[in-house]
C-alpha cells in the first residue's frame, strides 16, 4: 500500500469536512500541530466546534479553497471526483487521501488500536470502551461515529498508548484497519449498494477480523471462522462471556449477570435503554478484560455510561408526550427500538424516514413488519444521502406495504405536512419515536415544538 504518512505535512484539506468522522479526524490531526482546513456543502453544528479548534471551515466547495501551501487532501466516500476541490488538488499533484485509508494512516501512530465493528451497535460499543479506558484512568484517544454524551463528542485526545475507533463496513472501508483487538457486534446485511452481495459483506468482516491480534464476536456476529485469540459474547451458555439474569427496570434499563468461562464474574447494572445494550457492553466487557481492566473500573464505567446522542435520545416534550430519537434505519435495529421502548411506553406514534433508496428496495420484506409494534405510524419522505432515486425503493413504496397493528398510517412529504400529522395524531400517545438517520433529527428538534 502507498505510504500516506501525513505526519510530515504542514497544512492537510479535509473536504466533506462536517461528517462525524471528517470532523473527528480533522480534530485529531489538528492536535498534532498540523495546519486543517475544510469544506462542507451544509452549516451544520459541528462548524463551530471545529472552528473553536482554530480549524477554517468554508461552507461551499471552491478552488480557491486548495491554497498553495496545502500539501496534503482528505476526502470523505461521499466525495466525487469531478468535486472542484478534488479536481484542483490533483492538477497540483497534492497527495488524495480517502478517509478510510486516513484512519488507517491514524491507527499507525498509537501502540494499542481497538476497533468496534458492526452492523449495529458499533457507535454505542465504541463509546462503552472508552469511558471504561477513562474510568481506567488510561488516558484513550477516541474516534467516534456520533456524540458520546459522556465526552459530549465525537472525539477525545488522549495519550498515543490507545486508540478507540468506530470502524465502518460501508465500502469495506474498515479494510485498512489493523488492530491490537477488535469487535464485530453483528454481520447483518446492510450498504448492500457497495457490495455485491451478502457474502462479500462477510467477506469483509471477516478480512477484519483478521486484521486483529484478539477478537470479540457477539452470537450474531454469524460466519466469522477463527482459529484462536477470539471469545464470543451473549446469551448462550456455550458463550465465552454469557449474560444471563436479565431484568429490566420501569426505565428501560437492564441489569444482568456476566458469566466467563462459566463462572460467574460480576452483576452489572447499565444506565441506557433497551435488551441490546447488554450485548454491547458484553462486548466492551471482553476488550477490557483483555487489557488487565478490573472489574470494579468495569462495573463503575458502565453505570455511568450515559449513550450517544441519536440513540434513544429524549429531546423534548409535545403537550406532555415524550419526543425520543433514534439513529435506527435498518429493519432489525427499528424493531429492537420499538422492542425497547415498549417496555416503557404503552402506546407509541412512530416517525420514520428511510436512508436511501437502495436500503429500503432491498430490504422492503423486512420493512414491512420492522413496525407491527407502534400504534400509529407516519412515513417520511426518503432522505437519498449519496444516491439518487430508485425506482421501487422510495418511502411512498414502502408506505403501501408497511403494516402495523392498526391501520392508523400517514405519509409526509415536507416538514409542514409532518408537523400536522403529529399533532393531530397525539391523543392516546404515550411517546413520539422518531427513527432514521437523515436530517430527521434535526427536523424532529426544530420542527416538533
Amino acid at each position: 500500500m502507498e505510504n500516506y504518512n501525513f505526519l510530515n505535512k504542514k497544512h492537510i484539506h479535509f473536504i466533506g469536512i462536517c461528517g462525524v468522522s471528517m470532523s473527528s479526524l480533522a480534530m485529531l490531526t489538528k492536535s498534532f500541530n498540523i495546519e486543517v482546513s475544510g469544506s462542507d456543502q451544509n452549516f451544520d453544528v459541528i462548524v463551530h466546534k471545529l472552528r473553536k479548534n482554530n480549524i477554517k471551515v468554508f461552507i461551499g466547495h471552491n478552488a480557491n479553497h486548495i491554497t498553495d501551501d496545502c500539501d496534503m487532501v482528505v476526502f470523505s466516500g461521499a466525495i466525487k471526483e469531478d468535486n472542484v476541490e478534488y479536481q484542483v488538488a490533483k492538477e497540483k499533484n497534492i497527495p488524495l487521501v480517502e478517509r478510510s485509508i486516513f484512519l488507517g494512516e491514524m491507527c499507525k501512530l498509537f501502540k494499542n488500536v481497538v476497533a468496534i465493528g458492526g452492523t449495529h451497535g458499533k457507535t454505542t460499543t465504541t463509546a462503552m470502551v472508552c469511558n471504561i479506558f477513562e474510568f481506567a484512568k488510561l488516558n484513550p484517544t477516541m474516534h467516534l461515529g456520533g456524540i458520546s454524551n459522556n465526552f459530549n463528542s465525537n472525539i477525545k485526545v488522549g495519550g498515543k498508548d490507545y486508540f478507540i475507533t468506530e470502524a465502518c463496513e460501508y465500502r469495506n472501508s474498515f479494510k485498512y484497519i489493523f488492530s491490537d483487538a477488535c469487535v464485530v457486534t453483528s454481520t447483518d446485511p446492510d450498504h448492500l449498494d457497495s457490495y455485491k452481495s451478502s457474502n462479500d459483506l462477510k467477506e469483509a468482516y471477516q478480512t477484519f477480523a483478521k486484521h486483529s491480534n484478539f477478537v470479540v464476536l457477539t452470537q450474531n456476529a454469524k460466519n466469522i471462522n477463527l482459529k484462536n485469540n477470539y471469545i464470543v459474547v451473549g446469551n448462550n451458555e456455550n458463550c465465552g462471556l454469557c449474560a444471563k439474569n436479565l431484568k429490566c427496570d420501569s426505565y428501560g434499563h437492564y441489569s444482568f449477570d456476566a458469566w466467563l468461562d462459566k463462572k460467574y464474574l460480576a452483576n452489572f447494572k447499565l444506565n441506557v435503554v433497551g435488551e441490546f445494550n447488554v450485548y454491547n457492553a458484553l462486548c466492551a466487557i471482553a476488550i477490557a478484560l483483555y487489557y488487565n481492566i478490573s472489574i470494579t473500573t468495569i462495573y463503575d464505567a458502565l453505570k455511568d455510561f450515559s449513550g450517544v446522542k441519536r440513540r434513544n435520545e429524549k429531546i423534548g416534550l409535545i403537550k406532555d408526550v415524550p419526543i425520543i430519537c433514534d439513529y435506527a434505519h435498518h429493519p432489525t435495529e427499528i424493531e429492537k427500538t420499538i422492542i425497547a421502548n415498549k417496555k416503557i411506553y404503552k402506546n407509541i406514534l412512530c416517525v420514520f424516514q428511510p436512508h436511501t433508496y437502495s436500503r429500503t428496495k432491498n430490504f422492503m420484506p423486512h420493512f414491512i413488519s420492522a413496525f407491527k409494534g407502534v400504534n400509529k405510524l407516519i412515513l417520511y419522505k426518503t432522505y437519498p444521502a449519496r444516491e439518487e432515486k430508485i425506482k421501487g425503493g422510495d418511502a411512498k413504496d414502502l408506505f403501501k406495504l408497511v403494516k402495523i397493528k392498526s391501520d392508523k398510517k400517514f405519509y409526509a412529504e415536507n416538514k409542514y405536512q409532518l408537523k400536522n400529522l403529529v399533532y393531530s395524531n397525539l391523543e392516546n400517545i404515550d411517546c413520539i419515536l422518531v427513527l432514521g438517520a437523515g436530517n430527521i433529527y434535526n427536523i424532529a428538534k426544530n420542527v416538533f415544538k
